[in-house]
């Protein structure tokens, strides 16, 4: 989102066999997923298959998002 506050939680889930999700941050967003970072600069988090699902928290108001996987496998572009 364009404005969250620290602790706002989003979560995003493929439920269907076909389709897929893309997440994709703002201008000046960083969202960190593990070891790997993701900005405008280098891309997104996209599902891989049914059943691929996270959970988005933020950190720093506005800017800064830890992302939990809880099932699957997500690419980080």
């Amino acid at each position: 989102p364009a404005t969250a506050a620290v602790g706002d939680t989003m979560e995003v889930a493929q439920m269907h066999a076909t389709g897929s999700w893309l997440v994709d941050e703002n201008a000046g967003q960083t969202m960190y997923i593990g070891n790997t970072n993701t900005t405008i600069a280098t891309g997104d988090l996209s599902s891989t298959d049914k059943g691929d699902w996270i959970r988005i928290v933020c950190r720093v108001a506005n800017t800064d998002f830890s992302v939990e996987v809880v099932s699957g496998n997500i690419t980080v572009t």
